[in-house]
């Protein structure tokens, strides 16, 4: 399956529902941190929240395999 990320925000506690739209049908680590860090893409609005205390400054993410992640060319926070 292919996503997009339109945006990515970080967030600093796991949720069941997205930060940017309210829906509830998040996927889960889809895109993965490469410390660690939990990841929930929202295929509705096309954000991309990562779980973490600090900034998203310094991320390396990296795609689950199997899957297809296109970011778009304007994301934002």
């Amino acid at each position: 399956m292919t996503y997009y990320v339109s945006k990515i925000n970080t967030i600093d506690h796991k949720s069941e529902t997205c930060v940017n739209c309210g829906k509830k049908d998040v996927e889960k680590n889809i895109v993965i941190e490469k410390s660690g860090m939990d990841t929930l893409l929202c295929p509705g609005c096309e954000t991309l929240m990562i779980v973490t205390n600090h900034s998203a400054n310094n991320l390396a993410l990296k795609v689950k395999e199997g899957e297809k992640v296109t970011i778009r060319h304007n994301v934002k926070n």
